[in-house]
């Protein structure tokens, strides 16, 4: 169980704003069998700069590390970004940076509203062209822009779709979650996280109603996804303090 899509680290963005509240969130997640997690603080290029990004990253990271938590030796910690989608990216020559964890994968968030096909294939380039897997976070927000005619072609032409786990435990999306799961148009969970009431971790819960309805086949093929990104990825190590 990797949790690829959480908002850890502190004080970066509308996610953890302090250490403690960081260690909880991974505490929880440990708890909840997770066994890496990776932080994906929002990278919004029209108003951040890449070299500040970086610098904030790193030292949320040391501040994070400094408190010498036995949970950091527990559940490896994996960095990366949630990209907000722009023109022009496949081309970008800083693009690989923002990668999960130096992989070649990488977390995209794509706009909140109906997709145009520029759209589409600009993000279908980031594979072609920069060489990274795109993987669409948290895909069930996009379905009432009308975007699902996209997803079969998206996920034929190499990327990969993210759902986050409240889409499997909220009552009203379960059937249909499922459904996505099944059809392999979500290929990777992640719980989203940002705090500890309104956006917790529940990476757990959403992996024990699959397991309910009796779909560990369709867990083992997520399983055997956060595998391949593991493959490629670096874990932060406490050296980095």
């Amino acid at each position: 169980m990797i949790d690829i899509h959480s908002h850890v680290l502190p004080k970066m963005d509308d996610g953890s704003q302090n250490r403690e509240e960081s260690i909880a969130l991974l505490q929880e997640a440990y708890k909840q069998g997770v066994e890496g997690i990776f932080s994906t603080p929002h990278f919004y290029p029209k108003r951040d700069d890449p070299e500040d990004f970086f610098k904030r990253r790193n030292h949320s990271v040391r501040d994070l590390l400094s408190s010498g938590n036995k949970i950091l030796n527990k559940i490896p910690l994996y960095l990366g970004a949630e990209v907000a989608f722009f023109y022009g990216m496949s081309h970008f020559d800083g693009l690989s940076d923002f990668s999960l964890g130096g992989s070649d994968y990488i977390l995209i968030e794509m706009p909140f509203d109906k997709w145009t096909s520029e759209e589409v294939e600009e993000v279908i380039s980031v594979k072609k062209t920069a060489g990274l897997t795109p993987i669409l976070a948290h895909v069930e927000r996009y379905l009432g822009f009308g975007n699902k005619k996209y997803f079969g072609y998206l996920v034929d032409c190499g990327a990969i779709l993210q759902s986050n786990a409240e889409f499997f435990i909220n009552g009203r999306s379960k059937r249909k979650a499922l459904s996505f799961l099944k059809k392999g148009l979500v290929s990777l969970l992640g719980s989203d996280c940002h705090n500890l009431h309104k956006r917790p971790e529940n990476y757990g819960e959403a992996v024990d109603v699959i397991r309910n309805a009796k779909k560990r086949d369709l867990l083992s093929s997520v399983a055997a996804t956060e595998k391949q990104i593991l493959a490629g990825a670096r874990p932060v190590t406490i050296e980095l303090k």
